[in-house]
């Protein structure tokens, strides 16, 4: 699991986000890398139901049960998705400051680098 947000926006631990990575033997580099861009079909399953669940003005859990959501499509090498679920669902006026947030945690996650390469530096 990916731990980056760990008390990101003072989230509880119960709220943070803990995105599974999947990892696959690559046998050119000898090590196990993450993979879940390329079972895209695994870590995304039950994606749609869990966003037809998303509560529109609950005030606990807004902000990451949208997170959680983003993040899955982020790792599973679906950026652009990502950010317009994001912009779709996350409607409060804070929206910009939070994706500028998340990004800079992000461009320091070394899962996130590896799937994103150059695009993440």
């Amino acid at each position: 699991m990916v731990t980056a947000f760990y008390g990101f926006e003072n989230f509880t631990s119960m709220e943070t986000p803990l995105p599974s990575i999947v990892f696959k033997f690559d046998q050119q580099e000898r090590k196990y890398l993450p993979a879940n861009h390329r079972f895209q079909s695994y870590v995304l399953r039950g994606i749609e139901k869990r966003i037809r669940n998303l509560t529109p003005n609950a005030e606990w859990f807004y902000l990451s049960s949208r997170l959680d959501i983003a993040l899955d499509y982020i790792y599973a090498g679906k950026e652009q998705e990502a950010w317009s679920f994001f912009d779709k669902e996350y409607r409060r006026p804070d929206k910009e400051e939070m994706k500028t947030k998340i990004r800079a945690v992000l461009k320091k996650q070394p899962v996130y680098r590896f799937i994103y390469g150059a695009k993440s530096r």
